[in-house]
């Protein structure tokens, strides 16, 4: 996801997630820092919606951030727990 187009970033997000195949996770982890915000918010929804728990401490680590990102990554840690 390394386009200059905020958009289709998120569109990458979106999709990565929507295809839940575990090779998107490292990616996925990669965009919970990307510089826009839009782009983390969709990237800890997808690692949500995928369940790996290798996403489990890149959330934990955008907990304290942007507080709509907060929110996504605290919805993905409840899935990713559920799925355990």
């Amino acid at each position: 996801m390394k386009s200059g187009n905020t958009d289709i970033r998120k569109r990458a997000a979106i999709a990565l997630g929507e295809n839940k195949d575990q090779r998107a996770v490292s990616p996925l982890i990669q965009a919970l820092k990307d510089k826009d915000s839009d782009v983390r918010e969709r990237a800890a929804i997808s690692l949500g919606e995928i369940g790996d728990p290798r996403a489990v401490e890149p959330l934990v680590q955008v907990l304290d951030g942007d507080p709509d990102i907060r929110k996504r990554a605290a919805i993905a840690l409840q899935k990713i727990k559920r799925r355990e």
